[in-house]
């Protein structure tokens, strides 16, 4: 009998963790389901991504670019405990995000730009965190192997960042009616 495995049961080849290696594998993949980023992904392509991540550990206080400009630059943060803000310069457009629940994403412009955007980045840690860092060259290497895991993770990106502009709009009409008591959507 010839029976094929699945694409996605194939094995990913673990990436040895820095700071932060005590952390349980459940709580990474739990991480990650909560961010959103593994949704219609089975459970075996989480725990492939799981295998992806670096762990970094956050002092209170304020972090630039420099903390993580190392194999991570290109890294999609995910908040596994904390609380980080975000404050990004994309362009010559500032954004801000708040992280503050398991699973909250950010640097997504980071992820998706990399060297192709001019982005500088300032990290103000509100207390001790912890954060999962995605590299996106580590994820473009499964693509001959694992493609269906890249391209799912990708798309609930979109996704993702689609959500962020869209609560962004919402927000800018409840905003401009209260301001100016125009109506809030029309």
């Amino acid at each position: 009998m010839n029976v094929q495995t699945p694409i996605w049961a194939s094995e990913c080849s673990p990436v040895p963790r820095t700071a932060g290696s005590d952390v349980a594998r459940e709580v990474i993949v739990e991480a990650l389901e909560r961010s959103g980023l593994t949704q219609q992904l089975h459970r075996r392509q989480v725990e492939c991504l799981a295998d992806l991540v670096v762990i970094r550990d956050l002092d209170v206080g304020t972090v630039s670019d420099a903390m993580l400009e190392d194999e991570t630059q290109d890294g999609l943060m995910i908040l596994l405990d904390g609380d980080v803000e975000i404050e990004a310069m994309i362009e010559g457009e500032s954004l801000s995000l708040h992280l503050t629940e398991c699973g909250d994403v950010g640097r997504t412009a980071s992820f998706a730009g990399g060297s192709s955007l001019q982005i500088r980045t300032h990290l103000t840690v509100r207390r001790e965190s912890r954060v999962l860092l995605l590299q996106r060259s580590r994820l473009e290497r499964l693509l001959d192997t694992q493609p269906a895991l890249v391209y799912g993770v990708l798309r609930n990106l979109v996704l993702h960042v689609h959500g962020i502009a869209r609560r962004s709009h919402a927000d800018g009409k409840q905003l401009r009616h209260y301001v100016y008591g125009a109506p809030a959507y029309s």
